[in-house]
């Protein structure tokens, strides 16, 4: 049952029953904690995607609900300050697709040959590609520096997010529900955060995570 059917339910209402439907109306538009991602933040407030409900959500820092939109397929972003939304695609300087053509520039000197995912840092930035090895998907990932070398590198099985802080020279990866950000200068492993649902640097270099047990956070 969705939230206007909840909510012509209960007009007029009394008793038990009643008091079970305000509890789901009081639950309804609150995002669940599994399924979250966040598609864009800054220090004010956050953009989430509620996937199991196909809803855009806008969240202030303090995880308060802002406004709740259906889906839409060009996307979202926030406006001058979030959560306010500006719909439409964020522009990138990274596409996916052949290494020679997603940088604008010279590629990366890595043994990947295409890019499913990337993400370009202050410095330096990351890419993975995915295989599809039967009904096993491959995900090998590569950071590289601000020169084009590959400094780090691991391959996994599943999907593996990639994000890229563009204020400062880090990457980020999630495997499962691990979070590991690498130093895209020196290859060093910065800091592990486990219980990550998914993450986005915001635009002062904040990490800002969706924990799986549900909550948004800046780190």
């Amino acid at each position: 049952m969705h939230c206007p059917d909840l909510a012509a339910v209960t007009r007029g209402g009394s008793g038990p029953l009643f008091l079970t439907f305000l509890l789901l109306l009081a639950a309804c538009g609150k995002p669940d904690p599994a399924g979250m991602r966040v598609v864009d933040a800054d220090a004010s407030g956050a953009i989430v995607l509620d996937i199991p409900h196909r809803e855009y959500v806008g969240l202030r820092r303090d995880a308060s609900q802002v406004w709740r939109q259906p889906v839409r397929p060009d996307g979202v972003t926030c406006q001058a300050q979030c959560p306010e939304a500006k719909w439409g695609k964020a522009s990138t300087s990274c596409t996916t697709g052949r290494l020679d053509i997603r940088l604008g520039r010279r590629p990366p000197v890595t043994d990947l040959t295409y890019a499913s995912a990337c993400g370009i840092a202050n410095g330096g930035g990351g890419i993975v590609a995915q295989y599809d090895q039967g009904r096993q998907r491959t995900s090998r990932v590569r950071v590289f520096d601000p020169a084009g070398s590959v400094i780090h590198r691991v391959d996994s099985m599943g999907e593996v997010p990639i994000i890229a802080d563009p204020a400062t020279p880090r990457v980020a990866y999630l495997i499962g529900d691990e979070l590991t950000e690498i130093d895209a200068v020196t290859g060093d492993r910065r800091r592990t955060l486990t219980g990550v649902e998914s993450a986005r640097y915001d635009t002062t270099g904040a990490l800002v995570v969706w924990r799986t047990e549900g909550g948004i956070a800046w780190l």
